[in-house]
């Protein structure tokens, strides 16, 4: 394999030389390089100087204490999809981690890697000179966009990528961003802010996710994701739900659905729909067309609104059955 252009590879021993490296000689990060290397092929990034983050200490592992769960950014996707207690407490992130890609991917493929990937549009990644390569357009309107958005699209119409990202939202995550500067910390769900741009000033890396406790207690979720193939594919659309039940109602309602918006989308009108009842059939079937109301699909990704009304449909059904 031939990684185009010459850079220097430094391996930082905490996040503060890492940060200093990216403020000071306009580094890129690596921690998997599962996404990272395909862009060094394509020249989408073309860096002197790469900053390895394996060497720093603290940045992978799970764990959990009476306050949240720590999820750190290096952690492989392996090891989220296997390990006991998220199985135990949230399975429905561990069942995310488990779609992505191969075995041979997640082995080496980061959780924070996962979340801050680039586009996977074909018109981006093929070199086409759209809004996002500082064109003037957007090719896949009147183009082949059935990989597309169906929400809040305006200029660019590629779709967030990442599984784990819909699940972790639908849980209210947060994210903590830490650089020479100090530690910030940022609901997950703020950190995307539209197509391949996030809330990540530049010397911030991310280091870990957490997962309020509040949020995992007296919960039931569910996961699901519609692909081509049943491995290897991103995502066409994928679901996240998330329901806190109490005295057989709906205290609490988290919908939130991937692959279909620049950023994860999440179903405010379904959640309102979910909040203060019992599930039921009929509400299920009300929660799932409330979803998609707000669709506006393209030429080709029409299929997408049916897709995802089915995917929060069946998620909750999902759910329903374990309530019986």
């Amino acid at each position: 394999m031939i990684i185009p252009g010459e850079f220097e590879y430094v391996s930082p021993s905490s996040i503060s030389e890492a940060s200093r490296e990216i403020i000071e000689r306009d580094a890129v990060v690596f921690a998997g390089g599962t996404d990272l290397v395909p862009m060094f092929k394509e020249k989408l990034v073309t860096p002197k100087v790469v900053v390895n983050l394996k060497k720093i200490p603290g940045m992978d592992g799970i764990s959990f204490d009476k306050a949240y769960m720590s999820i750190g950014a290096l952690t492989t996707l392996a090891s989220l999809a296997t390990h006991p207690s998220i199985l135990e407490k949230c399975p429905s992130i561990g069942k995310a981690a488990k779609s992505i890609a191969s075995p041979q991917i997640r082995n080496v493929g980061t959780v924070g890697g996962n979340l801050c990937q680039n586009l996977r549009c074909p018109y981006f990644r093929q070199d086409f000179p759209c809004h996002k390569r500082g064109g003037k357009k957007c090719f896949a309107v009147g183009g082949d966009n059935y990989l597309h958005s169906i929400f809040g699209a305006k200029r660019c119409f590629a779709v967030n990528p990442s599984d784990l990202a819909t699940i972790l939202v639908a849980y209210d995550s947060k994210v903590i961003l830490e650089s020479k500067e100090g530690v910030r910390e940022i609901f997950l769900e703020d950190f995307y802010l539209g197509p391949g741009e996030f809330d990540i000033e530049k010397g911030e890396i991310l280091k870990e996710v957490v997962v309020s406790s509040e949020n995992m207690d007296n919960t039931l979720d569910a996961f699901l994701k519609f692909r081509i193939r049943q491995s290897i594919d991103f995502a066409l659309v994928n679901v996240g739900v998330v329901l806190k039940i109490q005295n057989g109602l709906v205290e609490k309602a988290s919908v939130v659905l991937g692959a279909v918006a620049g950023t994860p989308y999440r179903a405010v009108e379904s959640e309102k729909a979910l909040t203060g009842n019992e599930l039921t059939k009929e509400l299920i079937e009300e929660a799932a067309h409330k979803a998609v109301e707000k669709a506006k699909p393209l030429s080709k990704n029409e299929y997408k609104v049916d897709v995802a009304r089915i995917l929060i449909k069946r998620a909750l059904e999902e759910i329903m059955e374990r309530t019986l």
